[in-house]
């Protein structure tokens, strides 16, 4: 099948002046057609990489302002824990400590009012002279605590 392109002009005044406009819209066609086509546009957002890269740098960030403040420069285990994870065992582990257990049965017996008898054959003491024992030991108990923080 034969394409035929048909160009017109009335613009000018004469029939050379319509020519030379109707080459003129021909070239221009003929440039439009042979200008490769525009790139599409790519897809926006992040790409998964990116995504990745961004976690990935907001755990390393996490991991930095959690291990802000004291630094353990003596732990020997290779899986890198951070210092709010050594925090948590720590606690855990001295909560289990036989100190700590005994502190807390102490406490329980103190709410509930069941003291344990006195077996001694010191002379027995009132109410007020009880708590000020128990305070001092409960105190005595706690500075012993934190000597075991310390040296974690």
């Amino acid at each position: 099948k034969e394409r035929v392109v048909v160009v017109s002009a009335q613009t000018a005044r004469t029939q050379k002046g319509n020519r030379e406009a109707c080459e003129a819209k021909l070239a221009e066609l003929l440039e439009e057609a042979w200008a490769p086509p525009k790139a599409r546009k790519q897809r926006e957002g992040i790409s998964r990489d990116g995504k990745r890269a961004r976690t990935a740098d907001k755990r390393r960030r996490r991991d930095v302002k959690s291990n802000r403040g004291r630094v353990d420069y003596f732990s020997t285990s290779a899986s890198p824990t951070t210092l709010a994870d050594k925090r948590l065992n720590s606690a855990k582990e001295l909560a289990a400590l036989s100190e700590v257990v005994a502190a807390e049965t102490l406490r329980q017996q103190l709410a509930s009012g069941a003291l344990p008898t006195q077996t001694s054959s010191a002379p027995p003491l009132d109410a007020d002279q009880t708590r000020l024992v128990v305070d001092a030991g409960l105190a005595t108990f706690h500075l012993h605590v934190e000597a075991r923080i310390a040296a974690y």
